[in-house]
């Protein structure tokens, strides 16, 4: 059985972490945050399994 990764956009990122899509890019440039996926010259995805991961993690109560 093949699993399928979901990809996630920014938009969608920011409403699961309760944050502005501008945050969100800030904390790119900052290297906070899930890592984001270049798909193309303006096209960011995030795996949503690291996503989860990153909002779980102990850390994220500070957020």
């Amino acid at each position: 059985m093949t699993v399928v990764e979901q990809y996630l956009s920014r938009q969608i990122v920011a409403a699961r972490v309760g944050v502005c899509v501008r945050t969100l890019e800030r904390w790119e440039k900052r290297g906070i945050g899930p890592a984001p996926i270049r798909v193309g010259p303006r096209l960011v995805r995030y795996r949503a399994a690291e996503v989860d991961a990153w909002m779980a993690a102990p850390e994220a109560e500070d957020r």
